[in-house]
């Protein structure tokens, strides 16, 4: 059960971004990429939590809905996270090419074996997750390319402000699901996989705490009796990365 907080923490974080900014489209590939990753960490408990309540001879069942939630996760979240760095970064919006991204997707759905990790071999799964390294990645990578330029190329402050709050949320998730999920595990490190039953609840009490001070995609939350002083932090942050700009410091002085 030691994975119980790091699928609350993502079945509820894109509970509340969905609720609070629904009417967004980029919230619903980011919301969709929070549901895959947590559908994914519910399928690697699956199998220990009804091997003892349920009779044997349905746990070949288990096992197939397990792996079926798994290869959703792997193939499905990497394609939603770099669709909604494009919406986000502005820099393409095109249905033709979401609908592009997704073919290297259903070529591993038709590819690959659909099988549960705790039925394949040592040298059947390192097989599969050098095969999602190759295809995954990229996308991950590109999602991260993307939200940090988004962040740099903005030239207005409040905005960049903005952004600056949401891909410290993002690209730092980004930056150790890409190792854990993928890169470690495909040269022999299985288990890398689970710190994030550590990680990803930090994480959303990062996602809590930034919510309260600041829009985190779009929501905002207000816990008055606590107050904290980070916000002076990424004031400096982002004016010094605006100091370059003179017709931004123009506007900022007037």
């Amino acid at each position: 059960m030691y994975m119980v907080g790091t699928i609350l923490g993502l079945f509820v974080t894109a509970t509340i971004i969905l609720i609070k900014d629904y009417e967004t489209e980029s919230t619903w590939w980011l919301a969709g990429f929070l549901f895959l990753c947590g559908l994914g960490a519910f399928s690697s408990v699956t199998a220990s939590i009804f091997n003892n309540i349920i009779d044997p001879k349905y746990m070949d069942l288990v096992y197939y809905i397990s792996a079926r939630l798994s290869v959703s996760a792997h193939y499905l979240a990497p394609v939603c996270i770099l669709i909604y760095a494009m919406l986000y970064s502005n820099l393409i919006n095109n249905k033709i090419v979401y609908l592009l991204l997704f073919i290297p997707e259903i070529l591993c759905y038709i590819l690959l074996p659909i099988k549960n990790n705790d039925l394949k071999t040592t040298t059947e799964l390192l097989q599969y997750i050098g095969i999602l390294c190759i295809v995954e990645v990229p996308y991950l990578f590109s999602a991260i390319v993307l939200l940090i330029y988004s962040f740099v190329k903005e030239k207005y402050y409040l905005i960049k402000k903005y952004k600056f709050v949401n891909i410290v949320i993002i690209v730092s998730g980004l930056i150790y699901v890409t190792p854990f999920n993928f890169i470690l595990r495909a040269l022999g490190m299985e288990n890398s996989w689970e710190l994030f039953s550590i990680l990803i609840p930090i994480h959303f009490v990062i996602f809590i705490y930034f919510a309260n001070k600041f829009a985190v995609f779009g929501d905002t939350m207000k816990f008055d009796k606590y107050k904290f002083a980070f916000e002076n932090i990424i004031d400096y942050i982002c004016r010094l990365s605006s100091t370059f700009d003179p017709l931004l410091q123009l506007k900022l002085t007037h």
